[in-house]
């Protein structure tokens, strides 16, 4: 039963949408009333839709696994897939699905990295990104002031890396951020949009980075900042948790 449902899902998101706009049918009645003019005038910039989905023909060899994360479509609505590996949920398998038509990508190609976390991914049309974080250090034994695979933690940094549409592995790209990194974005001018989490300052930003990793741009969202004293010791797991808190409902899309 699982096994259909999942084929369901995929065949409902697969197939861009056709959207037709519809008339309210709602009458605004002419009136002198300032306010009730301005509200007229905002309930009239939000158009409604009605979007219609029709089942699609998958490949009945491709392997799904029973455990991804939000889907993603493509700009030409392809459909993309995070899928995590039951048995280690650390281990990513992005597949994108267009009809019978699909291809992978897989994190663990990224050759110059080591002890790669994946935080998110996005497609675009020119390639397949994953936000990820890592190591370029050579392992030794392990230590003090070393993680558990062996690498030291100074080493550690956030990381944009690039797949081409085919699946092959291309480059990675250092973010210029030492604070908690959790959302990507491309866009069509090939610059990258990175969302985190600023626990010295107890605020989600916004990072704007050139193709080569440069910072264009920071913005912060001041409403959310909270006193840092209210947090407590900034360690790593209470900068997870608030990362989470003030931006795990951000989500990306083309």
């Amino acid at each position: 039963m699982l096994r259909l449902h999942t084929v369901l899902l995929l065949s409902i998101f697969a197939v861009p949408a056709l959207a037709q706009a519809q008339p309210s049918g709602s009458v605004h009645t002419p009136t002198n009333n300032a306010a009730d003019v301005e509200a007229a005038a905002k309930a009239e910039m939000i158009p409604e839709r009605i979007l219609q989905f029709t089942p699609v023909e998958t490949d009945p060899a491709l392997s799904i696994s029973p455990v991804t994360s939000l889907p993603q479509c493509g700009s030409d609505g392809t459909l993309f897939l995070d899928m995590l590996d039951p048995k280690d949920l650390n281990k990513h398998t992005v597949v994108s699905i267009k009809g019978k038509k699909s291809q992978t990508y897989l994190p663990s190609a990224i050759s110059d990295l080591h002890d790669v976390t994946v935080f998110s991914f996005f497609p675009s049309e020119s390639m397949v990104a994953f936000l990820v974080r890592g190591t370029r250090e050579m392992q030794s034994a392990p230590g003090g002031g070393k993680s558990p695979a062996g690498y030291a933690w100074s080493g550690y940094h956030s990381y944009i890396a690039e797949f081409d549409p085919d699946g092959g592995y291309k480059t990675s790209v250092e973010i210029p951020a030492t604070y908690q990194i959790s959302r990507l974005a491309i866009l069509p001018s090939r610059e990258f949009l990175v969302a985190g989490y600023d626990p010295v300052n107890s605020t989600a930003r916004l990072l704007l980075l050139g193709p080569s990793g440069d910072l264009l741009r920071t913005l912060d969202m001041p409403a959310s900042r909270i006193p840092a004293a209210d947090e407590g010791p900034h360690d790593a797991v209470q900068a997870s948790k608030a990362s989470r808190s003030r931006v795990g409902n951000l989500v990306f899309t083309s």
